[in-house]
């Protein structure tokens, strides 16, 4: 198993990526190939990490330019795809919609530490890990589709995919990766409190000390 790292970034962002480089490297960095375009549609820059992923990786992790990882977050991300190796597993999961939230927080309690995402109309994209052999079906997906050109979400695009596919998205419990409600949505989403993780891990405690397996 080789895990790949790509960051998926915006150039309005650039302050936010030498953190998070630090603490993710190796990784590369997945820019949206039109940044001064009018609408902002966060799918350019996901496709672009998709189909830059190294010939020799086994998988390929996406996270977004404005979240906070956990410590040894890498560490237990690689934990977590080796023993989950044929799913997509979101390492974040947001406050809302509700199924989502009330999922990982009873899974937390339960102590289950990976577990089936309800509510499928959509796939929280904000770190999500991928088979490389799933990420090369949902680029030729992709390509295939006639979405208008407005279409631009990369979460909802990847939730059509996996439907369509018949899919398990799978998710950590608790969540290791946090997205700040400081730094404003690049598509103008503003959402109290629901663009943070459900249940997140904290910055002090240590995944590696759950168990993945």
């Amino acid at each position: 198993m080789r895990l790949a790292v790509a960051i998926q970034h915006h150039p309005e962002r650039a302050d936010l990526l030498p953190p998070l480089l630090d603490v993710l490297a190796p990784a590369y960095v997945a820019t949206d190939p039109d940044p001064d375009a009018k609408k902002r549609m966060p799918l350019r820059s996901y496709l672009a990490a998709l189909r830059a992923i190294p010939d020799d990786a086994s998988h390929l992790l996406i996270v977004q330019d404005d979240v906070r990882v956990c410590r040894n977050f890498r560490a237990a991300a690689e934990l977590v795809v080796t023993s989950r190796p044929e799913a997509l597993v979101a390492f974040f999961v947001p406050g809302q919609p509700p199924e989502m939230c009330h999922a990982i927080a009873c899974a937390v309690d339960r102590r289950e530490r990976i577990i089936p995402l309800p509510c499928r109309r959509w796939v929280p994209v904000v770190a999500l890990a991928w088979p490389a052999d799933l990420a090369r079906s949902f680029l030729a997906y992709q390509e295939a589709q006639r979405w208008p050109p407005s279409f631009g979400a990369d979460d909802e695009g990847v939730g059509r995919w996996s439907r369509e596919q018949g899919l398990e998205i799978l998710a950590t419990a608790p969540s290791l990766v946090q997205h700040p409600d400081d730094t404003p949505s690049l598509v103008g989403r503003r959402v109290r409190g629901g663009r943070c993780a459900a249940v997140y891990i904290g910055d002090e405690d240590d995944p590696l000390a759950l168990a993945w397996d």
